[in-house]
């Protein structure tokens, strides 16, 4: 195993992992908006 290569490809993996939580946050935010402009409706029974 290449320990050089590997070190090299830390910063890499970093900026990936960043952009799947950015990814997971931004979903979350949009979900959390349409559930408030569109509350869900409840029926009485």
């Amino acid at each position: 195993m290449n320990i050089n290569a590997f070190l090299a490809s830390l910063p890499i993996m970093l900026y990936g992992m960043i952009g799947v939580f950015v990814v997971i946050a931004v979903i979350a935010l949009v979900i959390t908006l349409l559930l408030k402009i569109f509350p869900e409706k409840k029926e009485n029974q």
